[in-house]
This record gives C-alpha cells, sequence and structure tokens, in this order.
C-alpha cells in the first residue's frame, strides 16, 4: 500500500516537504513532444471559441518569439498555411522540450515537481529538499504575461513554457517521486522504475510509458486529428469543474498525485523493477486505465491553458 508523507509524519513538516522538489536528477519530458502538440492544439481550438481577440493577442506575441522565423514558420509552411496558427500553438507548447540543447533556454528543474510517495510501513524518508519546482515556474511565466512592462519576446517566451508546463503539471508522474528501501533517493517520478507492458515487450521505465500514451508520432496532421478526436470525446463543459480550479499548485498536489498513487503506482500492489533486467509486466487492466486517465488529462490541460491565456491577455485595469 502507497500512502503520501502527509500522512506520516506531522502537518508542519508534511506541509514543507509536500511543496518542495527533491533534489535528484531526472529525465522531465511530461508526454512525448506529440503528445504537448496535442495539447496546444486544444487550447487553441478552445481558445478561438472562448475568446477570439486573446488568440489573436497570443498569435501576435508569438510572432515575436526568437524560435519563430527560425525554426517554426519553415515547418509550418512546409505543412501548410491554412493550418498556421494552429499549428503556431502546437509547436510553441513543445519548444522547452526542442531546446534541450540550448543553455539560455533549458531549464531541466522546471518541468516537474517531487511529492513524495512512501510505502506503508517503509522507514525510507525523503532527503533534504529546495524549492523551485513546475509550480513556481507557472506562477513566474504567467506573471511576465500579466507585466505591462515585460518585451513581447519575453510574452512570447512565456506563453510556449505555460502551453508546455500546464501539459507538464497534469502528466501524474511530473508530480510525484516514489521513495522506498528499493528507492531509497526515489525512482525519479518513474524513470528508475522499470516495466514491461506485455510479457514479451522490451522493458522501459514507467515514465516513459506514460509519456507515450497520447500519440506516437508527431505528423503535424495525426496530432492536429488526435485532438480533434479528444475535444470530441472531451468537450470543455465535461470539466466545468475543473475548469474552476486555475492554481497550479492544486493540479500537481490534489490531482496528479493521488492520480499518481492510485494509476501509476496502483496504490502499491505492482511493484516495478530497479533495473531493466528485473522489469515487472504491468497488470491486465493497466493500460486500458492508463490510457484512459492519460487523454482525460492532456484534455484537461489543452482547456486550462486556454482558460488562462484567456485571463493573462485581459487588458490591465
Amino acid at each position: 500500500m502507497l500512502r503520501t508523507v502527509n500522512s506520516l509524519f506531522p502537518r508542519a513538516f508534511a506541509a514543507i516537504a509536500a511543496l518542495a522538489v527533491i533534489i535528484v536528477p531526472r529525465e522531465a519530458v511530461a508526454w512525448n513532444r506529440a503528445g504537448h502538440m496535442v495539447s496546444g492544439a486544444i487550447a487553441y481550438s478552445d481558445l478561438r471559441t472562448r475568446d477570439p481577440a486573446a488568440l489573436q493577442r497570443v498569435i501576435s506575441l508569438l510572432w515575436t518569439h526568437p524560435a519563430y522565423a527560425a525554426r517554426w514558420l519553415p515547418l509550418i509552411t512546409a505543412h501548410g498555411a491554412a493550418d498556421h496558427d494552429i499549428a503556431l500553438f502546437m509547436y510553441a507548447a513543445r519548444w522547452p522540450d526542442d531546446t534541450r540543447d540550448e543553455p539560455q533556454y533549458d531549464h531541466p528543474t522546471w518541468h516537474y515537481t517531487n511529492f513524495p510517495v512512501l510505502i506503508a510501513g517503509d522507514t525510507t524518508r525523503p532527503p533534504a529538499a529546495i524549492t523551485g519546482d513546475v509550480v513556481t515556474e507557472t506562477a513566474h511565466n504567467l506573471s511576465v504575461l500579466r507585466d505591462p512592462d515585460a518585451l513581447d519576446a519575453d510574452k512570447a517566451i512565456a506563453i510556449a513554457w505555460v502551453l508546455h508546463l500546464v501539459g507538464d503539471i497534469h502528466q501524474p508522474l511530473h508530480a510525484t517521486n516514489l521513495f522506498s528501501s528499493r528507492w531509497p533517493q526515489g525512482d525519479r517520478g518513474g524513470n528508475l522504475f522499470f516495466i514491461r507492458a506485455t510479457a514479451t515487450s522490451q522493458p522501459i521505465n514507467l515514465h516513459s510509458f506514460w509519456d507515450g500514451l497520447i500519440i506516437g508520432s508527431d505528423d503535424i496532421r495525426s496530432t492536429m486529428n488526435r485532438a480533434t478526436a479528444l475535444r470530441a470525446a472531451r468537450t470543455s463543459a465535461s470539466f466545468t469543474s475543473q475548469l474552476a480550479l486555475l492554481a497550479p499548485l492544486g493540479w500537481a498536489r490534489d490531482e496528479s498525485l493521488p492520480l499518481a498513487r492510485r494509476w501509476a503506482y496502483a496504490d502499491g500492489t505492482f511493484e516495478g523493477g530497479v533495473s531493466r533486467e528485473t522489469a515487472a509486466v504491468l497488470p491486465a487492466s493497466y493500460a486500458a486505465n492508463a490510457q484512459r486517465l492519460a487523454e482525460e488529462r492532456v484534455t484537461l490541460a489543452g482547456y486550462r491553458m486556454a482558460a488562462l491565456l484567456a485571463k493573462a491577455m485581459k487588458p490591465a485595469r
């Protein structure tokens, strides 16, 4: 059985530990690049309906992004000018992962937070922690968008980060770190928790399995079609109560954390391997449940992106 740190320690310590980022290097790609493109397309389509004026302001700002002329426009032009605006959102949403080799824009620790998850009866405790995570940086980039003195190019960069980080927060394993005697330094959000999808599959880590649940191809037409299908299956009206909640901390702590505990770690009933050689086969119903949850989370992320951008684009009074 799994439980969070909150149930094991006094309230004061739990609040500190739960809000902290554990000092552990880790991979930090939530969904794959194509998955981020899907959520970006959902955000574009919803914002077009929700607030066309805000949408045009966002598009105008993205034209000033340092990647627009050199990187995005050639790709968009090659695909087809008719899809320029939605494609712009899609490339902006994946941009933080595309710049991993560019020190000016690469911020590895921005993509995740670590709410500790512990195994009941295990005495392992998380190591010392520091602040600074996906919750903090989402709020920071939103503040740039609201700053009347910020340069347009800086706002464009902030838009790309908001599109990306909101997607990150909604991937359950970007909010958690499992600690136990098998992973005394944490499993790095599932990066050190090895599984096989089937008995004959190659071993992969749990984080990668979840990242790839939305779509495998980053072909722009395929990702657009996937976004359309997800929006049709889960309209914004089906998320009315969730769309009233626009605090990134709540998305991570109150949503992704318990979802990871329940579905990614199966409430402690599924023990992964500590190496590729010891990778465990997923339970029979695991993949179907994970697929359903991943589709719901990435769709909700897209709608929340639209809501945040609509709010941020409102003229200052």
